[in-house]
C-alpha cells in the first residue's frame, strides 16, 4: 500500500509554555548571583549589567538591559545594585554563568537556561519573539512492521530540539499510538536539516519546538 507521512511544526497554544530562556553573569566566580534589581529587557542588548560599575564616566552613557521581550514583566525590589530578585543574599557577583545576562545560564537574560529571557530551558518556538524552525530535507520515516501489519494509522508527538545550526537534537515523545511507529519517528527525525529558528536578536537560535508526524495507510 501507498504511504504518505506528514511531518509538520504542531502550533503551540499562546501563553501555554514558558518562555524559556535564561542568561549567566560571566563573572568567572562560583560566588551565587546577588539579589537585586532586574534591569529593563529589550530585542537588543547594548550595554550588559554589572556588579560593579567599571567606568564610572563612559562617553555615551546608556541604561543596562536584559535580552528579552520589553512586555516581559518580572518582580523586582527597589535596590541600588543589579541581581536575581528572588537570590537570598547580596554578593559582589551577577551569577557563575556565562554570557551577559544575571544568573547561573549562559545568555543575556536572567537565570538558568539560554539565550535570553527567563523561565529556564531553552527558547520556546513562537513564543516571545522566537519563530519557528522550518523544514529544509526531512525524510520520512517508515512504517512499522506491527502497524503496516495491522493496516494502523496515527500520530506521533515529539518535543525536540532545534539548534542553531538546524540539527534535530534530545527528541522526546510526548504521546504515540505504539506498534513502533514512536521508534520509527524519533529514529528519523535525527536525520533531519532544519532551517532554524531566529531568536529576538535577529540570529538564529537552539528551541525547543513540538512536532507532530503523521503516519497514513491508503
Amino acid at each position: 500500500m501507498p504511504l504518505d507521512i506528514s511531518p509538520y511544526m504542531a502550533k503551540l497554544p499562546s501563553g501555554a509554555n514558558k518562555a524559556g530562556g535564561g542568561g549567566g553573569g560571566n563573572n568567572h566566580t562560583l560566588t551565587p548571583t546577588s539579589k537585586g534589581k532586574l534591569p529593563k529587557f529589550q530585542w537588543t542588548q547594548f550595554t550588559p549589567p554589572q556588579a560593579k560599575i567599571q567606568n564610572l564616566n563612559p562617553k555615551l552613557a546608556m541604561d543596562p538591559s536584559l535580552l528579552g521581550p520589553p512586555d516581559l514583566k518580572v518582580p523586582s525590589p527597589n535596590m541600588a545594585n543589579f541581581g536575581d530578585p528572588l537570590a537570598k543574599s547580596v554578593t559582589d557577583s551577577l551569577g557563575n554563568g556565562n554570557g551577559t545576562g544575571i544568573g547561573s545560564g549562559s545568555g543575556g537574560g536572567l537565570g538558568p537556561g539560554e539565550g535570553g529571557g527567563t523561565g529556564g530551558g531553552l527558547f520556546r518556538a513562537g513564543l516571545n519573539g522566537v519563530g519557528s524552525p522550518q523544514c529544509i530535507y526531512c525524510p520520512q520515516p517508515e512504517y512499522s512492521d506491527e502497524a503496516r501489519k495491522a493496516k494502523y494509522q496515527g500520530t506521533v508527538l515529539l518535543d525536540v530540539t532545534v539548534t542553531a545550526d538546524g540539527r534535530v537534537i534530545s527528541p522526546n515523545v510526548i504521546k504515540g499510538p505504539g506498534l513502533g511507529l514512536e521508534e520509527k519517528a524519533l529514529s528519523q527525525v535525527k536525520n533531519w536539516k532544519m532551517r532554524p529558528a531566529l531568536g529576538p536578536s535577529g540570529k538564529p537560535v537552539n528551541c525547543r519546538v513540538q512536532i507532530e508526524v503523521t503516519f497514513h495507510l491508503y
